[in-house]
């Protein structure tokens, strides 16, 4: 099987983490002027407090060949293995043609922990889309979450304890 190098934050090589029967799509924000800009592995996710004051980053996804119908999206936050944001199921919207693929703009991936517990943390975002034909695309991509620069000393955790696995915790003096 060939795969091809060079965007980093695609998914569909074996070993990789990927499905096989899983087509490549990009993981990605929405810049001021409205474009997409995908993230590259290494870059930085900010980390934004939500309306409903959880802790969370948005995404954008974009992928080619896709029936752009109002498909089903997933996106998960891992940290060291950890699950530790998952996006919210909400009512299905169509994707945007932006002249280089189809784009599902802004999904809200709220964290479910203390934010102690990743701020300044690397991650891998994992996103998976299913169309309304059936095919399945998949992209994945290692950022570091930032809420203001690092290390952020407003983000301490009070013990250890308060994370899934105690040594991501940020415990401040």
């Amino acid at each position: 099987m060939l795969c091809v190098a060079g965007i980093s934050l695609l998914s569909s090589c074996p070993g990789s983490g990927g499905s096989d029967s899983s087509m490549p799509m990009e993981i990605g924000t929405r810049a001021s002027d409205g474009s997409f800009v995908p993230l590259a592995d290494g870059d930085t996710m900010p980390v934004l407090l939500g309306a409903n004051g959880l802790n969370m980053i948005v995404t954008s996804l974009r992928a080619t060949g896709i029936n752009p119908a109002a498909p089903d999206p997933s996106v998960e936050v891992q940290v060291a293995g950890i699950v530790m944001a998952a996006d919210i199921e909400g009512a299905r919207v169509d994707m945007e043609d932006d002249g280089t693929g189809f784009v599902l703009w802004e999904l809200r991936v709220p964290f479910q922990t203390q934010l102690c517990c990743y701020v300044c943390g690397d991650a891998t975002i994992v996103a998976r889309i299913r169309d309304n034909s059936g095919q399945r695309f998949e992209g994945r991509v290692a950022v570091r979450l930032e809420r203001g620069g690092c290390p952020d000393l407003t983000a301490c955790c009070d013990t250890a304890d308060m994370c899934p696995d105690p040594t991501l915790a940020q415990v401040c003096p």
